[in-house]
């Protein structure tokens, strides 16, 4: 019995194997990919687009600004940062009650930045509210640590919230 029990285990742990490794590379190939939207579009419309419909039915007042020479990025940055904005504009607009939205994006030299603000209810950092069907605050760490960013979120419950991802731009 102790054999059979060992030979099960054996064979799990090869399964769980063959699945880490599988999601590892899908999850790669889609970080990677170039999503639809940027190919036809950048990055700036591509966000200010995602901001202006998700908050026409409920947000007051959205604001978005481009600094620095705006420019393509390499497809890795791009994705990543079009879904980590995606998802802090769905927080802000689905999650937060906010009034107002406010989205930058900074094309330094040095480094990208994208800050999005929110007046709504905000939340403990130290206590966040579990992910409803997006990648949440989990992704989106996942997603900065993919890019060596850096990202900060600042929240509290009577300010909103802030999340600022600062990427490294390297050889520019």
């Amino acid at each position: 019995a102790k054999g059979a029990a060992d030979n099960m285990f054996r064979h799990l742990e090869v399964a769980q194997d063959l699945v880490r490794d599988s999601l590892e590379k899908a999850r790669n190939s889609i970080w990677n990919m170039r999503s639809q939207v940027l190919e036809t579009g950048n990055l700036a419309d591509a966000l200010k687009d995602i901001l202006e419909r998700l908050a026409q039915d409920t947000v007051k007042q959205t604001h978005f600004e481009v600094t620095g020479k705006q420019r393509r990025l390499p497809a890795m940055v791009e994705n990543n940062v079009l879904l980590l904005g995606q998802e802090a504009i769905t927080n802000a607009t689905k999650h937060a009650g906010a009034s107002q939205i406010r989205v930058t994006l900074d094309f330094g030299t040095k480094y990208f930045s994208l800050n999005v603000t929110d007046n709504g209810r905000g939340f403990d950092p130290s206590n966040p509210p579990p992910s409803e069907g997006g990648f949440g605050l989990v992704g989106m760490r996942e997603r900065a640590k993919e890019l060596n960013a850096s990202l900060e979120i600042k929240s509290d419950l009577q300010n909103g919230t802030g999340i600022q991802l600062r990427v490294p731009l390297l050889g520019e």
